[in-house]
């Protein structure tokens, strides 16, 4: 025990009993062999069993370059005590220390995620100093294993025999790498590791690509190596470029039978809202029209045949008060909800928009709304084929904007000037679809994200959480966090952390969040805010937002007021956190059942601040995509 009497704190690294910080070379070296193998029990999901196949034929030595950094403890510590070291030991490369890091305290664990991913194929370190205290303020105390493999002379003959290659690798490179470039002695190591990155991924193959690869000995045709991600996107959209506007097929549907036509039918706001359950819910003061339709876009798996066939995508398109914005051209918001939502989702927004005199052209995602298909989900443990939802999602955008540019719509409005506003999901999509498209002029993101293996360790959706255990992991174990840099590394693809934003100008992004947010962690968002470049980053207390005001047109204690800039947004401080859908809606309670969502607890979310902060994200929203493009536009 401490002085105080409180039980002395350990940095847990223990490969006996495979508790240790991940990644970590010790995982894949057990067995002796160095390479990646993912190891499953004989009741595996096919998919995963097929996976772990390729895995093993691609003789990896790591997995994803953007995995989040693991460190166990036997407490609690002070994560302002860190000192870190993140070198190369292959290729010259600036060393990263705990600045580079976003990191989060969990039970007796410190989490780090890369505010930028490491370099793929690369082999590093990972270095702890001595000084971290726990949470009483005592020393934190290396281990056994970690003071064996810190000893200058042989394990051979002692309880740690098995560890001595290990021993000697790190006293023949890593102490004299310490010493020489950062003055570290062994006496200043309280933790030290390493491990590898992959240099590729997997490619986007079907099963049948996959069996003839490898039956041919040729595992090496299902790479896709880490500097193609950009390469692979615009391949993509330059082949949806050949799908002609008379193939977007444009059809109305008739409210009264469902069926579809060429003829555009408009429906009063106030007749969707009452039919949809909104009214008195939702305001509709600022909106004319609401439209139903649908158009065709290209399937992704048939773009590469010469003759690609198409896929129905659902839309509704609402229009802003003729009297007060005229008939147009309206400047419109391609909108993209979040996940199990639907292109409804808009409503909730499309009034703010329409007070600026903006329309709304909200899309269903892949197995969303009208495109919902029994026993389908977009995300399942088929991780390429989710890979394939994202990409098909995003091709599904650049046709809505198709459709916005080359007035495929106008027979119901003439729409112009696109902006895209995404939420969650949506934003991750976004992400892809963005990469590849620098048409929209201003951009909206609501909880956008880095790091899939992120959201999913920290995410309180059930969904989520469900498909995690169905393959049953354990969370915080060594098992689930492999299986989490696995799902990292076929997913880095279309990962926010390498999508970014494309070409657009971070000048006309505006990224909103909210603090502690249970669904997409702020964690998240900060990591996907770091790799496009935003560093700065304004956090919005909810108090002080004056909702009445707002309403009434006074918008001074609007965030962003009175020039309504991009930048990035947090919404919610401590002892206030904000829910994850914010922009949309403040509701703590499900609609449907009236049941409080569990996790957002009604002794921690004051609903007058959640009022607050959804007002304050709409006009800012609003006024944000108002305004003509600040890097030039219209």
């Amino acid at each position: 025990t401490t002085p105080a009497g409180t039980a002395k704190v350990t940095a847990v690294y223990d490969p006996t009993h495979e508790v240790m910080p991940l990644p970590n070379d010790l995982v894949w070296l057990a067995d002796g062999d160095p390479e990646v193998e993912l190891a499953l029990g004989p009741d595996a999901d096919p998919t995963l069993a097929q996976l772990a196949q390729v895995i093993g034929a691609l003789n990896l030595q790591g997995l994803s370059p953007n995995m989040f950094l693991t460190v166990p403890f036997t407490g609690a510590v002070d994560e302002s005590t860190l000192d870190l070291l993140v070198f190369r030991l292959d290729a010259e490369e600036l060393p990263r220390t705990q600045a580079d890091f976003l990191v989060q305290e969990q039970t007796d664990l410190l989490k780090l995620v890369p505010k930028t991913p490491f370099s793929a194929g690369g082999y590093y370190a990972v270095a702890v100093k001595t000084g971290l205290l726990d949470e009483n303020g005592f020393p934190v105390e290396p281990s056994p294993v970690m003071n064996a493999l810190k000893s200058k002379s042989s394990l051979e003959g002692t309880a740690f025999a098995a560890l001595e290659d290990l021993r000697a690798g790190f006293d023949a490179q890593l102490f004299p790498a310490l010493q020489a470039n950062f003055g570290w002695d062994r006496s200043d190591v309280l933790l030290l590791w390493t491990f590898h990155t992959a240099d590729a991924t997997l490619t986007l193959a079907d099963e049948e690509s996959i069996l003839a690869a490898l039956g041919a000995g040729t595992p090496e045709a299902l790479k896709l190596p880490y500097d193609e991600f950009g390469d692979t996107v615009a391949l993509f959209k330059g082949a949806s470029t050949q799908w002609p506007a008379p193939a977007n097929a444009v059809a109305w549907q008739n409210p009264l039978d469902g069926s579809y036509g060429e003829t555009p039918v408009p429906l009063s706001a106030s007749d969707v809202w009452d039919t949809k359950g909104l009214t008195g819910l939702v305001p509709n003061d600022a909106l004319e029209n609401v439209y139903f339709g649908k158009y065709q876009s290209p399937v992704l798996t048939t773009l590469a045949s010469g003759a690609p066939t198409g896929t129905d995508v659902t839309f509704v398109l609402l229009t802003p008060s003729a009297d007060e914005c005229g008939t147009g051209p309206y400047t419109t918001v391609l909108f993209q909800h979040g996940l199990g939502r639907t292109k409804e989702d808009a409503f909730a927004l499309a009034n703010s928009l329409a007070k600026a005199c903006l329309a709304t052209l909200a899309i269903d995602a892949p197995f969303h709304g009208d495109r919902a298909v029994e026993g389908e989900e977009f995300f399942t443990a088929n991780l390429l084929q989710d890979r394939a939802n994202i990409y098909q999602a995003a091709i599904d955008l650049w046709e809505a904007v198709d459709l916005i540019e080359e007035g495929s719509l106008d027979a119901a409005a003439e729409l112009a000037n696109p902006r895209f506003v995404a939420h969650s999901l949506g934003s991750i999509i976004g992400a892809t679809f963005l990469n590849g498209d620098d048409r929209p002029e201003r951009v909206l993101l609501s909880s956008p994200s880095a790091g899939l293996s992120n959201v999913l360790d920290g995410t309180a959706l059930p969904d989520i959480q469900a498909i995690v255990a169905s393959l049953g992991y354990t969370p915080g174990t060594t098992e689930y966090y492999v299986f989490l840099n696995i799902v990292q590394w076929l997913m880095d693809p279309v990962d926010g952390a390498y999508m970014g934003v494309g070409q657009n100008p971070t000048e006309d992004l505006l990224a909103v969040f909210a603090y502690s947010d249970p669904v997409v962690s702020d964690l998240a968002s900060r990591a996907f805010l770091a790799s496009v470049g935003v560093t700065d980053i304004t956090e919005v207390d909810p108090g002080d937002i004056d909702a009445a005001g707002l309403l009434t047109g006074d918008f001074s204690t609007a965030p962003g007021y009175p020039t309504f800039p991009g930048g990035a947004y947090q919404y919610g401080v401590a002892g206030k956190p904000i829910v994850h859908s914010f922009l949309l809606s403040p509701l703590t309670v499900d609609r449907e059942t009236g049941e409080r969502i569990p996790y957002y607890p009604e002794e921690s979310y004051d609903d007058d601040l959640q009022s607050a902060a959804t007002t304050g994200a709409q006009v800012q929203a609003a006024n944000f995509l108002a305004q003509p493009s600040a890097a030039g536009g219209d």
